[in-house]
């Protein structure tokens, strides 16, 4: 399913080999692990982690992870920084 619609996104304008690495990065690592070994077409491939999923969906565990240090939470960060050394600047002046 995955796949279907990643080729219906990417039209014609991506490569075979690059379709295949996006698709299986997006896989659980469990299948990622599985299908890794295997030298078949990208259809094939679809098939195989179907099946996969379906027998081992109850053991499949999902990780999150969250980057914390994305650009917006940085920029903010400096901007903070930058209203607090102001804030210090003012304050001293006043003394």
């Amino acid at each position: 399913m995955l796949l279907y619609e990643m080729k219906s996104l990417a039209s014609y304008g991506i490569s075979p080999e690059l379709l295949k690495g996006l698709w299986m990065q997006r896989l659980p690592v469990q299948i990622q692990q599985r299908l890794s070994v295997s030298s078949d077409n990208l259809q094939a491939l679809s098939k195989m982690a179907d099946s996969i999923f379906e027998i081992s969906k109850d053991d499949l565990v999902a990780s999150v992870s969250a980057n914390f240090q994305s650009s917006v939470v940085s920029k903010f960060d400096n901007r903070l920084t930058d209203v607090e050394n102001r804030l210090s600047r003012l304050e001293a002046r006043r003394r």
